[in-house]
């Protein structure tokens, strides 16, 4: 009989928790879906499946488990075809499984012709596991860019053209940003960082400057 309370408290916490995340997950897809009419854009709800082919590729996309993309709006700007969406994945089993989280935007276009790469913040880590292979991709004449960024692929010769005058600068005035290409697109996103609705447009507009660089 005593284990008759602590069932039905367990059944009372699931329920709030379960209400206040709907909640949450409600509102935040109200909010997008009014910044996707701003911005002109269509609202796609979830799906994997509206990412396009070569930009599943990339390595954010293949990390960990249970992988989701929420809130998709798709839209176009000039001649690029644009994706922005709420993007999770899990990592770890049990206890120390953890979730991340983040707005990705993806850019697809014609004027693209990318190596594959990926690029983020270098870290402690990163720099330490440069003593035992990992392959950082450095320019000499950009200390400031060679020092904040973490750059890899295996055409490396592609990605330094690719990497050129324009691009370093840009990345050279950021901090803490991370992309991805390959072919035709680019993603670009703040790792485990959800973007407000609300910053959908700046973060979009900084996406779009990023694209800019490279077809330079």
């Amino acid at each position: 009989m005593d284990a008759v309370p602590l069932i039905v408290l367990g059944l009372v916490i699931y329920s709030v928790v379960w209400i206040v995340s709907f909640y949450v997950r409600d509102r935040r897809k109200r909010a997008v879906q009014a910044i996707a009419e701003t911005l002109g854009f269509q609202f796609l709800g979830n799906g994997i499946q509206h990412i396009p082919l070569q930009a599943r590729e990339l390595p954010l996309f293949n990390k960990g488990r249970a992988r989701r993309a929420e809130n998709v709006i798709r839209g176009k700007r000039s001649d690029v075809d644009v994706l922005i969406f709420d993007y999770c994945y899990r990592i770890g089993r049990g206890n120390n499984s953890s979730t991340h989280y983040q707005t990705v935007i993806t850019l697809t276009s014609d004027r693209l012709a990318l190596p594959r790469f990926w690029l983020g913040p270098e870290n402690l880590f990163h720099k330490i596991g440069q003593f035992f292979g990992l392959h950082d991709i450095n320019f000499s004449d950009y200390p400031d860019f060679s020092k904040r960024y973490l750059l890899k692929g295996e055409d490396e010769a592609g990605i330094r053209r690719a990497f050129h005058h324009s691009v370093l600068l840009w990345f050279e005035a950021r901090k803490s940003v991370n992309t991805e290409g390959v072919g035709r697109s680019i993603i670009y996103y703040h790792l485990g960082r959800n973007r407000a609705p609300d910053f959908w447009r700046s973060h979009l507009e900084e996406a779009l400057s990023l694209y800019r660089q490279f077809v330079k």
